[in-house]
């Protein structure tokens, strides 16, 4: 049992902004990328189907930190904010007697979910805050070598690897602080972890999988030279990079996705020599995966494909996740949330909800289907303009997804089927007419399920309003 009061662990939340599942050799890829997690994955369970709810980190996020999809929650682009009375994970942690703290987070606080943490490191996060975001209550100071300019010199000779990394140093530190800050108090901390978002750049002794002299090379004179509108502009139907470049990007990807395994192993390092990892709840995740050149697309807009909808998920905890188990059914990473809910309940000697992973395995049955959706942002859609190529986009779509095939579904009520037992591809509707008409009932009875809970929050909040002012 674990030395916490109530025999609450810490949880230690990772998240692998844009790490794709297919490029891990954890889950059977060909290059050596994950040799950490799979030695954890003996002490771990790992979920081979682990879906998210939206494409992209603005909506996703939310969906991971409050159980609901983008509807419920109300944040599709960076400009919306949580609808009022949405429950987040730290509301429940703190309830709990949890102290949190985030470590590289921007995402979490530029849409406005900071609220419920106690400690943050805002290295570089201030300055991307939009005005009128109050800065969470407090900042953890992680030393020195946070300071200005003192932390562009260091931050310069880690990438050279004359340095340990940078980022890894501060996670490291941060880590060690929460545990002072907590004392006796379990402790909460979401790890926001970037190298394998564009671009690409790992510190230069993890480039284990490219060339080291074409780094910044291409035809074109430079990989990252424009490079976000370039993106954008191949995603609105424009090509923008050359075989070389894609191949030279994917290549800099594996060796992303390999330092940053590399660094989640020096993190359960410092919880080893705390003494507190087997006392801690490890989730290990992605708030999404990576087009890069797939489907013509780059990044993770305008597109609804596997490579951004299957995502890692493993969880060690031996007191109550089984060691060395494969998962292979459909979940959910919305349902992080209700399983660090589940798991964080003082007695929960009984059954826990539905939505719990605990659950899941206790009944060996996951989801037969999982949903998400996705509205174009306001650039994009400038972008797609402006380019002039595609021509009537719709701003909404949605998906429903079973272990052998997945219906998008448009806001012009047009229609896509895709089998994804193997290579994704797109087949005719009409050849699969039984997968149609349950996979179609099935993404139907969950939108209206949305709405009779849009309704129900609106009649909810009228009611609370009755009696403090005239309707």
């Amino acid at each position: 049992m674990t030395g916490k009061k109530d025999g609450l662990p810490n949880v230690v939340w990772i998240v692998l902004d844009a790490c794709r599942m297919g490029r891990m050799s954890l889950y059977g890829y060909g290059r050596r990328t994950t040799p950490v997690l799979e030695k954890i994955s003996r002490d771990s369970t790992v979920f081979e189907s682990a879906i998210t709810n939206a494409p992209w980190t603005c909506p996703s996020t939310p969906c991971m930190l409050t159980g609901k999809y983008a509807s419920q929650h109300g944040i599709f682009v960076y400009s919306d904010k949580i609808k009022t009375g949405t429950t987040t994970i730290t509301d429940v942690l703190k309830e709990r007697g949890y102290v949190t703290g985030s470590i590289d987070a921007p995402w979490v606080h530029a849409m406005g979910l900071h609220r419920g943490f106690d400690h943050n490191d805002l290295e570089n996060l201030v300055s991307i805050l939009p005005k009128g975001n109050t800065p969470p209550e407090s900042k953890i100071d992680t030393g020195l070598y946070q300071k200005w300019p003192f932390n562009v010199c260091y931050h310069f000779l880690s990438r050279l690897g004359l340095a340990e990394d940078y980022n890894l140093r501060r996670r490291k530190r941060v880590i060690r602080k929460i545990k002072d800050l907590s004392g006796d108090k379990p402790f909460f901390l979401l790890v926001w972890m970037l190298d394998t978002h564009l671009p690409y750049i790992p510190q230069r002794k993890y480039q284990r999988f490219n060339s080291k002299k074409r780094f910044f090379l291409s035809a074109e004179g430079g990989i990252y030279k424009n490079w976000n509108r370039r993106i954008r502009r191949q995603n609105a139907g424009e090509k923008q990079f050359s075989d070389e470049e894609i191949e030279v990007l994917n290549d800099l990807y594996d060796s992303s996705v390999y330092f940053s395994d590399h660094q989640i192993g020096e993190m359960i390092g410092t919880l080893e020599d705390m003494g507190i990892l087997d006392d801690t709840l490890m989730v290990v995740t992605a708030d999404h995966g990576e087009n890069i050149g797939d489907h013509g697309n780059m990044d993770h807009q305008m597109s609804l494909h596997e490579t951004l909808l299957r995502v890692p998920l493993l969880i060690r905890y031996p007191h109550r996740f089984p060691r060395g188990k494969r998962i292979p059914f459909q979940v959910e990473t919305k349902d992080i949330f209700h399983t660090l809910k589940h798991v964080t309940e003082v007695d929960n000697k009984g059954e826990g909800p539905a939505e719990s992973y605990l659950e899941m395995i206790k009944k060996s049955r996951g989801k037969e289907y999982t949903f998400g959706e996705y509205k174009v942002p306001e650039w994009m859609m400038n972008t797609i303009k402006e380019v002039g190529i595609m021509e009537d986009v719709p701003v909404y779509r949605c998906f429903v997804r079973s272990h052998h095939f997945k219906l998008i579904r448009f806001g012009d009520g047009t229609e896509k089927l895709y089998r994804i037992d193997g290579d994704e591809v797109e087949v005719d509707p009409e050849d699969y007419p039984s997968q149609m008409k349950s996979l179609s009932a099935a993404l139907d009875n969950w939108k209206e399920s949305l709405d009779s809970d849009t309704k129900m929050s609106i009649k909810g909040a009228i009611e609370r309003l009755k009696g403090k002012i005239k309707l």
